[in-house]
């Protein structure tokens, strides 16, 4: 394991290298959309020409040098996606895709070259789980691993924590993603360098050592998410109160709708 190297799957702007970049860490980011390569390119421009950061522009799917489908999101750019169910999810928010091919690479390959990263962040919105699977061939894991969790599928969610069991993780935090934005670097660094960063919003937040919250075992990480799915099945994006006609009657209540939110799951020994 490089203990000074991060992944970044799901680039998107560069926001979260940037802040792994100024800990101190080299970072290789992955991300399928051309557009916001060329963003990332431009915004962490330092790092690439002193080597810190490399840029992969492809998405990550089962086989190398393969081409799918990639859902490019008009109004919401962290909502693009390989998985055509999520780009449905989407339209069903109003925000439409257009439809692009992009090149794949598999995350095992990755590692290959560049090394067994110390930290690795996973957000490619419906992707994860094929992510982490790639990494049960291969005789070292990660120390710190994350994943934007489940929030449809029971039963998704169970494997998810089944492929992490497997990998052998056995501590977990669930961090609410809704409020990344009131997170601050600890005055003493746990992990690279101390930094003043403020996190904008989307991006994944803390990480390592420096994670707010207790750790949890499997289980009662699974107990927690059992009661966030009570709520995703009230309020959730598919939820029985998520239509026009339930929202209306909770404003004339002067109630308003809950915000779920989403969550990442952080993993480690």
């Amino acid at each position: 394991m490089d203990t000074n190297l991060i992944f970044d799957l799901g680039l998107h702007k560069g926001e979260d290298s940037e802040f792994y970049l100024k800990k101190g860490f080299r970072v290789v980011g992955v991300e399928a959309s051309e557009e916001l390569c060329r963003i990332s390119r431009v915004a962490l421009k330092k790092y690439i020409d002193n080597g810190q950061m490399r840029i992969v522009n492809c998405a990550v799917g089962d086989k190398d040098g393969d081409t799918i489908s990639f859902y490019k999101n008009t109004s919401i750019s962290v909502w693009g996606t390989v998985d055509i169910n999520w780009a449905k999810r989407n339209e069903m928010f109003g925000a439409q895709s257009i439809r692009e091919q992009v090149r794949t690479v598999r995350l095992d390959t990755l590692i290959r070259k560049f090394g067994m990263p110390y930290y690795m962040k996973i957000d490619i919105e419906g992707t994860d789980l094929l992510a982490i699977r790639q990494l049960t061939g291969l005789h070292e894991r990660p120390k710190y691993l994350s994943i934007e969790s489940e929030k449809i599928s029971w039963q998704k969610l169970l494997d998810e924590c089944s492929v992490l069991k497997t990998l052998g993780y056995t501590n977990f935090k669930i961090i609410n993603q809704k409020y990344i934005q009131q997170q601050k670097c600890p005055e003493i660094s746990l992990e690279g360098q101390f930094v003043h960063h403020v996190f904008k919003e989307g991006s994944s937040g803390l990480f390592g050592g420096e994670l707010p919250g207790k750790w949890m075992t499997l289980e009662e990480c699974i107990k927690t998410y059992r009661r966030l799915f009570r709520m995703y099945r009230l309020f959730g994006d598919y939820g029985y109160f998520n239509n026009k006609f339930c929202k209306s009657i909770l404003h004339k209540m002067r109630i308003g709708y809950p915000d779920v939110g989403w969550y990442d799951t952080h993993a480690t020994f």
